[in-house]
């Protein structure tokens, strides 16, 4: 595995709006402007037609081409298998090829790729509602049901997202500053140690999302999720991950956050069914993504100081729902978890 510094400095591929506009124009035949978006490890581009937009990536060299060429047949799986799925479609080169490799001015050569750009608005902008949460469940178990089909092996990405590995960040934990913060992440971190990941390395694994936060899903006016986006962390691990991940950005500041938990468990249940055994780890998974977030979080904060006031905020999420959850009994939130899906113990 890459180590912890190199994963999280990759700079992002440097190259200006009008170098972008010209790789959309010369490498997949689609003119028009092109504007700069945020992006943590690549560099993203909205490139404006006179009738439509399309989603420029140059992605970072420190990527390996075969996490690259990976992501590029998740989208094509998904495609092929349901055309109708909201997701970016990917344009090909003249050679046919969806993800070409090119050089930049500055001699640096990247995978490029061109997508369909979505209407919506990020979720990060729209507030949500129990309608919308469970119907984010309801659309990740179809996609998820949709990429069990998925016919090759996951290159090792080293990604630190990876629930599953969250051993990779234990030893990160003394770093976090505040002795009542520490303590948090440790705790959770010791769960995942002693009760998830025996059980966890059983569990059914395929290719899932990974990362369904509020940047990666989209919006329409009436308040309906209309697109989900961004499958860069995109890897295979246990099924439940994906539920985990998307719900521990979905229960910050709730009267009831089990209880919202339950209804997106139901939800995603009802389409794409999981087991006893998948639904009790559920708990304990969230917690762990939070402790995840907040190491990580942590560390950025340190080394991109530019960066520092909004990489903190999202610190502070996680740091809030772990002390949230904290007061929560995990046995009994495992039995809640369960009756809401119509099981018992």
């Amino acid at each position: 595995m890459r180590n912890l510094p190199e994963i999280l400095e990759a700079p992002v591929p440097l190259l200006s709006p009008e170098e972008a506009a010209s790789i959309a124009s010369d490498v997949f035949a689609v003119t028009g402007t092109a504007k700069p978006l945020a992006g943590e490890r690549d560099a993203n581009f909205r490139i404006q037609t006179d009738d439509c937009s399309f989603l420029l990536k140059v992605t970072n060299s420190h990527e390996d081409a075969a996490v690259s060429r990976f992501q590029t047949a998740v989208y094509m799986h998904i495609v092929n298998r349901r055309p109708d799925f909201p997701i970016p479609h990917l344009l090909a080169d003249d050679t046919g090829s969806p993800d070409p490799i090119i050089a930049l001015r500055s001699g640096s050569r990247h995978v490029v790729k061109l997508m369909t750009f979505l209407p919506g608005r990020s979720g990060k902008m729209m507030s949500v509602t129990p309608d919308l949460r469970q119907d984010l469940a309801r659309r990740l178990a179809e996609l998820d049901s949709c990429l069990a089909s998925f016919p090759e092996e996951a290159p090792d990405s080293g990604l630190l997202w990876d629930i599953s590995r969250a051993d990779r960040l234990i030893g990160k934990i003394h770093e976090i500053n505040g002795k009542e913060d520490r303590a948090l992440v440790k705790r959770a971190f010791d769960r995942w140690q002693r009760h998830v990941a025996p059980i966890l390395s059983e569990c059914r694994a395929q290719v899932i999302h990974n990362d369904l936060n509020q940047n990666n899903y989209l919006v329409d006016d009436q308040g309906h999720l209309s697109g989900i986006i961004d499958f860069g962390d995109s890897l295979r691990a246990p099924l439940i991950n994906d539920l985990a991940t998307l719900a521990a950005y979905q229960l910050d500041r709730l009267a009831d956050p089990v209880g919202e938990l339950g209804k997106m468990t139901a939800a995603y249940h009802a389409v794409y069914p999981l087991l006893p055994s998948e639904i009790g780890l559920l708990f304990d998974l969230v917690t762990t993504r939070w402790a995840i977030g907040a190491t990580i979080m942590h560390w950025r904060a340190k080394q991109k100081q530019e960066l520092a006031s909004r990489i903190q905020s999202n610190e502070l999420l996680y740091l809030r729902c772990l002390q949230t959850f904290k007061g929560i009994d995990p046995g009994a939130a495992r039995e809640r978890l369960l009756s809401a899906c119509g099981m018992g113990t």
